[in-house]
């Protein structure tokens, strides 16, 4: 069976304190949790393991990219600083995903049991992404396909390299389909500044990019 492998790894996660990691880990867990359900027949689970990474299996390859900035946007919008909750600064947490799609040997019931193409796509990729500075990747049985993603993901590294945590935010919830006048309710502000959240994220190069990916995977992955 086709699916997409989502591999992932911190970066700089020495850099937390225990307790942060511990946070991070569960702002995740609930995630995955999160994903699971919106996506029931789309993804099966996702695991952590060494501390510092996590693996999913998402089976609808078309939606992998669109859960890899949901995860990405999900931690880029924390403050660990609680006494300073919203302050428009960095976060401190990021990691690398590598999307790998290809042929999986079945659904394991753990990712430590887990063969085939696409899980050594991704792993691979992975390994070789601190090296190239990458920070998003994919890797398909078609060069022709990654090496067109290679540039668009290089445009959005450096996208989410300058967002802040109120940009991070907003796109968090736009990825979940939620209109303007929504987020401002959630997060407790106006629509314009919501807009305005939206503008400097580069929101619309993302959906741009998130459209091209959907075309481009639904293609490849049609019978």
């Amino acid at each position: 069976m086709r699916a997409a492998i989502l591999t992932s790894d911190f970066i700089d996660s020495s850099q937390l304190k225990k307790k942060e990691l511990q946070y991070v880990h569960k702002v995740l867990q609930q995630e995955f949790e999160g994903l699971r359900k919106r996506f029931p027949k789309k993804t099966t689970h996702f695991e952590m393991y060494r501390g510092d990474s996590f693996q999913g299996i998402i089976l609808d390859p078309t939606i992998a990219l669109k859960i890899a900035f949901c995860l990405k946007s999900s931690v880029k919008k924390l403050n660990l600083e609680k006494s300073n909750p919203f302050k428009a600064k960095k976060s401190m947490v990021d990691f690398r995903t590598a999307l790998g799609i290809g042929e999986i040997d079945g659904v394991p019931k753990s990712l430590k049991e887990a063969t085939g193409e696409a899980f050594l796509f991704s792993g691979r990729t992975l390994d070789g992404m601190k090296i190239k500075q990458q920070k998003t990747s994919l890797k398909t049985a078609d060069e022709n396909i990654d090496h067109e993603f290679e540039v668009h993901f290089k445009f959005f590294d450096q996208l989410t390299d300058r967002w802040s945590i109120a940009a991070a935010e907003v796109v968090y919830y736009l990825l979940q389909d939620l209109k303007e006048v929504e987020i401002a309710e959630i997060i407790g502000i106006s629509q314009s500044a919501v807009n305005s959240r939206k503008k400097a994220s580069g929101w619309e190069a993302i959906s741009k990019l998130l459209v091209r990916y959907e075309t481009v995977i639904s293609k490849k992955t049609d019978p």
